[in-house]
Parts: structure tokens; C-alpha cells; sequence
């Protein structure tokens, strides 16, 4: 009987109409998940023995490419390799109850195991025709033998935070002669989450030629400012120690760098800076 009710847990999301992760853009997360919550983070213990707990984290994740976001849990073991299951979890949404599945990628297996490592898990819903709606406030519910546990998602923040801002920074001359030492950095400010940009680095030269400096289409996942080292900023060197060769031309040249929407190329941010090259 045990044997047969294991296969039926297994089973089960395959024979019910699953809910939520179709919804899930194929750019909107990394692989593989992440593993630093993003705020505001909510959390809960499946405390249900004191053999077998684990403190659980649950955050709204927003996608990469920019398409809504993504209900991340983040188990952690707190007891020796306690047992998570999806099965164990149910949502409630405006009076309507949802079965739960903890997804370890987009496509791939469910969590229902003994864990003994932190694990990240997609939480999407299966069970009614009405539609869950991972922006709107919901309850989340952890029930296992006699325990049942609870914890309030609130409806998710109308404020999106400020997008990231980009600044070209010079470390070497502003004013040159040929063979001084050019330096630039891009200083990127990211006070949102981690999200997928396309960044671009270009010269333009004295007779308003462009030349392209890093590679032409170069994408780069910002990390969030929680990411980061103290001071929350990405620094990308540019002609980091460039020394300036003998026959270029005389005149003001600039060096811009800027942030694009990789989907849709729309300008997230863009900065310049200009140095003067004399005879």
C-alpha cells in the first residue's frame, strides 16, 4: 500500500491540469535557479518532527527577459535530510484551494524528496479551472502528519523598482598626447533584481566613425544590489591600461556605454564620456 501511494504522489500532476507553469516565458529564469532570495521574502518551517525540518523561503522572482515573474521556494535543512514534498503544500486564493507543485526547472522533475543541500523550486498550481495568480495575495500551507503551518503572501508591489543606471568613468587621461594611458570603467547601479541586459560599448571617433569595443551584442545578467559586495555596483573595465599609439588622428573622441532591452532593444540607460587627443 505505501508502494502504491508513492506512486500515486509521482503520478498524480500528470493526470490533473497543471496551472501557472505554462504562463512561465521561456527566458524568465537562469539555470540553474536562483538561490539567493530576492525581497520582501516570506518564510515558514515544516517543523512536523524534530526529525524532519526544514525552513522554507518564498519570494516572487522577477523573470530575466522582463515577462512578469515566478513564485521561488527556497528550502533549507535545518534537521539531517529532512523529507520536502510537493504534495505536503496547498495554495488559497480568494477562497480557492490549489494543489501545489515545487518544480526544480522549468521542465524538469518535482521535488519530493529528502533534502540535505539547500533547493530552489518553482511553485506553480494544479486542481481548479479557476486561474491562479501568482501577483495576487494568496496563503501558503504546509501540511504533513498532524502539523499545519501557514504564512500570508501579500499581493505582490504596484512600485517596480528604479531600472539599473549605467556611467562610463575614466581611470587614465582626459586631456591625452599619443602614448599616455587610457582607462575607462562602466559603473552599473542595479537597485532592482537581477535581470538579462544587452550592453553596448562603443568609440566614436573625431570624424564620427563608431568602432565597437566589447563584443557587438554582449548580453550580461545584472545581479541586484542584495547580490553584491557592499556598495552594490557592477564595474565592467573598458581600454583598461590602453596605451595610445602613434598615428591617430587629433580631436575629441567618446566613449559611450549603454543598457538594452535584449527583446525588444529599447534603451534601459546610457552614459558618455569624452577625451581630447592633441597633436
Amino acid at each position: 500500500m505505501t508502494k502504491l501511494l508513492a506512486v500515486f504522489v509521482l503520478l498524480a500532476p500528470l493526470f490533473l491540469p497543471v496551472v501557472g507553469e505554462a504562463d512561465i516565458s521561456p527566458g524568465c529564469l537562469p539555470t540553474p535557479l536562483p538561490t539567493l532570495p530576492v525581497p520582501p521574502v516570506f518564510t515558514l518551517d515544516t517543523n512536523d518532527v524534530a526529525s524532519n525540518k526544514a525552513h522554507v523561503e518564498i519570494w516572487r522572482h522577477p523573470c530575466l527577459d522582463g515577462f512578469g515573474s515566478v513564485v521561488l521556494i527556497r528550502a533549507t535543512p535545518i534537521s539531517p535530510a529532512p523529507d520536502v514534498c510537493y504534495f505536503d503544500f496547498s495554495v488559497v486564493q480568494a477562497g480557492t484551494q490549489f494543489r501545489v507543485d515545487l518544480s526544480l526547472s522549468r521542465d524538469g522533475y518535482f521535488l519530493c524528496d529528502a533534502i540535505v543541500v539547500p533547493v530552489t523550486a518553482i511553485l506553480t498550481t494544479f486542481g481548479p479551472a479557476v486561474p491562479f495568480n501568482d501577483t495576487r495575495a494568496f496563503t501558503l500551507f504546509y501540511h504533513a502528519g498532524d502539523a499545519l503551518r501557514q504564512v500570508e503572501i501579500p499581493a505582490a508591489s504596484s512600485t517596480p523598482p528604479a531600472p539599473p543606471s549605467i556611467r562610463v568613468v575614466p581611470s587614465g587621461c582626459l586631456t591625452c598626447h599619443q602614448g599616455d594611458t587610457l582607462g575607462f570603467d562602466v559603473f552599473v547601479d542595479n537597485p532592482g533584481p537581477s535581470m538579462l541586459v544587452e550592453l553596448k560599448t562603443v568609440a566614436r571617433l573625431p570624424d564620427g566613425a563608431v568602432v565597437s569595443i566589447l563584443d557587438r551584442h554582449k548580453e550580461v545578467t545584472l545581479l541586484s544590489a542584495e547580490e553584491l559586495a557592499p556598495g552594490g555596483l557592477m564595474v565592467i573595465p573598458l581600454l583598461d591600461g590602453f596605451v595610445l599609439p602613434t598615428g591617430l588622428p587629433a580631436g575629441i573622441y567618446t566613449i559611450e556605454a549603454a543598457l538594452l532591452d535584449p527583446a525588444l532593444g529599447l534603451t534601459i540607460s546610457r552614459h558618455s564620456i569624452a577625451f581630447t587627443l592633441e597633436p
